[in-house]
């Protein structure tokens, strides 16, 4: 008979939807990272973009079972064991570990930086209670990280008072050097910076890091929260959710190449938008837009599955020798063939020069 399921259909939908988070995997956006997953009812191939958990299974687990009490009601809820996990995620071929993910970029500037200092701390200090790791230090400085008062130092238990903080900025500044890596924008490139200080400097510079990290966790948990709460209250009439992001350059390869072309390929920039909509009786003459960003690096969504998807399926296309794409307008023509549900729009560099006046200086 063999085991029998470990979760319902309606629990596997919402297990999958919290995998795909965007703060609990990477996916990723590349033409090489879409993954086959079968055959449509209509008998097309289907593919999907890989993700990446940015978490380890013992870290996951507990997050989720967090996420459960307070999403599902008490004769709803269910628990999610580390071994029903693993048999969970083993079959999707789309989800990889974390020890999976290849040179990783496009990371966040804050994360990777607290990330650095803290992998420093623990090896020039391994009796601090600090693992070296982001999320385990923010259970300990932060009771709630969508509470402003947590978030800005001000509630008893993340205040100054923090005895888990106060013991690992104390042990950190009696350390005589610290050595760490830092990230520095600014300069004509981005650097990896050495830093060698003092455990005093290495204490400040820890502390402001987590300061910032709070304020910047927050606000990337908060805009997603509101971002799934605007999609399932939508109002059903002539109201509309876009995203948007910039996807990776298609880079117009042909088969079988000659040597010359290898070192220069036509590049071709596409724009990802996914559109939620509810009915709408007639279009409004007047349009109010309001324009909102992400928080910096945490905008990734269905927007960068949509680049990916189309990219890899035209250029497997190309590998296989079923087309040969000449320009940027026959890519979107090939495209719109090819990917279903996916309206893909030529943009000529004329239209994009013509209209460039028309475009504000600064947006507010």
């Amino acid at each position: 008979m063999g085991r029998p399921p470990a979760f319902k259909e309606t629990q596997k939908t919402w297990i999958i939807g919290f995998l795909k988070r965007s703060n609990i995997s990477y996916t990723c956006p590349g033409r090489k990272d879409a993954v086959y997953v079968g055959k449509s009812v209509d008998g097309e191939r289907q593919y999907h973009a890989k993700h990446y958990l940015l978490w380890y299974i013992k870290e996951i687990v507990p997050m989720m079972n967090e996420e459960i009490q307070k999403q599902f009601q008490p004769d709803e809820q269910f628990k999610v064991s580390y071994g029903s996990r693993v048999r969970f995620i083993k079959p999707i071929s789309y989800m990889r570990y974390r020890d999976d993910m290849p040179e990783t970029t496009c990371t966040c500037e804050y994360c990777e930086n607290l990330e650095l200092i803290l992998s420093a701390v623990k090896l020039a200090c391994p009796e601090t209670q600090c693992d070296g790791s982001t999320a385990s230090l923010m259970k300990n400085v932060m009771f709630d990280p969508l509470n402003l008062a947590c978030v800005n130092c001000e509630c008893d238990v993340c205040g100054i008072g923090n005895e888990f903080y106060l013991n690992l900025i104390e042990d950190v500044g009696a350390v005589e050097e610290v050595t760490y890596h830092k990230w520095v924008v600014g300069g004509k490139y981005p650097e990896k910076q050495l830093h060698m200080v003092s455990g005093q400097e290495a204490a400040d510079e820890m502390a402001k890091q987590i300061r910032d990290f709070k304020r910047h966790n927050y606000n990337n948990i908060r805009q997603h929260i509101e971002l799934d709460n605007l999609k399932t209250s939508l109002p059903g009439t002539n109201s509309a959710i876009v995203q948007v992001d910039f996807s990776e350059n298609y880079d117009n390869k042909q088969r079988n190449e000659i040597q010359c072309a290898y070192f220069g390929h036509q590049s071709f920039s596409i724009y990802t938008a996914c559109v939620w909509y509810g009915c709408h009786n007639e279009y409004p003459a007047d349009v109010c837009l309001t324009w909102s960003f992400f928080e910096s690096h945490h905008g990734k969504g269905p927007v960068d599955d949509i680049g990916g998807k189309v990219k890899s399926t035209v250029y497997n296309d190309v590998k296989a020798g079923l087309v040969i794409l000449g320009d940027a307008q026959q890519f979107a023509a090939y495209a719109n063939k090819r990917v279903q549900a996916t309206e893909v729009v030529f943009v000529g560099s004329e239209e994009i020069h013509n209209d460039h006046p028309q475009i504000p200086g600064k947006v507010p």
